[in-house]
């Protein structure tokens, strides 16, 4: 399978709507959508996430992962925002959102977590911190091979499948 990464369109709603379809996904929504309360997942629109993107302050970059030349998922930048556990210059937040069901497993998350950190490397970036909630073993895995380490958690961050979960940090310095 070729992967390939291009920077999501702005201009077009299709790449955001695409998104907002994953992020909508029962089988998606729990690996990456924070629940503050115990009610159903915010519903994300299309046209509200392209908004937000346009009107961020936040310095951010958006990319697709392409399949086979065919959208399969999301990778999300962020530089230096409010949310870090440990507030550093030079800090890249980062999120991956394998949308498309026929693709998981077939290591795009790998291969997207690579394309991150050459593409923080060359904006110099020095390092990456990311969230990944405890249920997520998979990704933890995944990220703990690459060389992230854990570094904080929150205790009742998310809830999900009816009770509280822990929200693990995690993080990378990048040479």
């Amino acid at each position: 399978m070729k992967t390939e990464f291009r920077k999501t369109n702005i201009l077009s709603a299709e790449d955001f709507n695409l998104i907002a379809k994953w992020s909508n996904d029962i089988q998606n929504e729990k690996y990456i959508k924070v629940n503050f309360g115990e009610k159903p997942y915010e519903v994300y629109e299309g046209k509200t996430l392209r908004e937000s993107f346009i009107m961020s302050k936040d310095v951010r970059y958006s990319f697709m992962i392409l399949a086979d030349g065919v959208p399969a998922g999301e990778i999300s930048i962020i530089i230096n925002p409010d949310h870090l556990a440990k507030n550093e210059e030079d800090t890249a937040w980062i999120g991956i959102q394998i949308g498309e069901e026929k693709y998981k497993g077939r290591g795009l998350g790998r291969k997207a977590m690579e394309f991150i950190e050459g593409y923080c490397r060359k904006i110099k970036i020095s390092r990456i911190e990311l969230g990944v909630f405890e249920y997520n073993e998979r990704a933890i895995d995944l990220y703990e091979s690459l060389g992230y380490e854990k570094f904080a958690s929150f205790n009742d961050f998310t809830y999900c499948d009816g009770k509280w979960h822990t929200d693990i940090r995690m993080e990378k310095l990048l040479k």
